[in-house]
């Protein structure tokens, strides 16, 4: 699933159904699956990411986000 609000948040189910939340921040090569919209909600998907730790304005903390380094359709 994409959610688009400041940033788009992709919602990525495992193999054992747990739900991820990963962050488009900025460019990678393989952003244009997302851009040109070559990936569907129910497309298998592999996301690499990277753990980086933002402020959150909302909790008024800083937290660990997943930001999307590459997509790959499977």
């Amino acid at each position: 699933e994409f959610v688009t609000e400041q940033f788009v948040t992709i919602k990525v189910k495992d193999k054992n159904q747990r739900l991820h939340n990963f962050i488009i921040l900025d460019y990678f090569d393989t952003a244009s699956l997302y851009t040109d919209g070559l990936i569907k909600k129910k497309d298998n998907v592999i996301v690499s990411y990277s753990e980086i730790e933002l402020y959150d304005a909302k909790t008024k903390e800083f937290r660990y986000y997943k930001v999307v380094s590459g997509l790959e359709r499977k």
